[in-house]
């Protein structure tokens, strides 16, 4: 997978992880916007994988919905390793 690729993986896992935990919590997109900052059409855009929230966009995003930073990106990035399979040694990391 190239890097390309991947961004846009990455993008869209985040997109769905936000939004299951804001429809989870039963907030709209304007109610989350009210909570953390983030107008509501970037939280539009980030859900559909159309955009890359920075950190402190995300931050703000995971603050509002009470969950921890690095639990929200893990789960993203587990959903994202099952799409695309289990990962394939590196030649620099077999010893010989």
């Amino acid at each position: 997978m190239d890097t390309e690729e991947l961004g846009r993986r990455i993008d869209k896992a985040i997109g769905e992880e936000l939004r299951a935990h804001r429809q989870k919590q039963k907030l709209s997109r304007a109610a989350l916007s009210d909570l953390s900052g983030i107008s509501a059409s970037t939280i539009q855009r980030v859900e559909e994988g159309q955009r890359s929230p920075d950190a402190q966009q995300l931050t703000k995003l995971t603050a509002a919905l009470g969950l921890s930073l690095r639990d929200f990106v893990n789960s993203a990035l587990r959903d994202i390793e099952g799409a695309s399979g289990p990962e394939k040694p590196s030649p620099t990391s077999q010893r010989g």
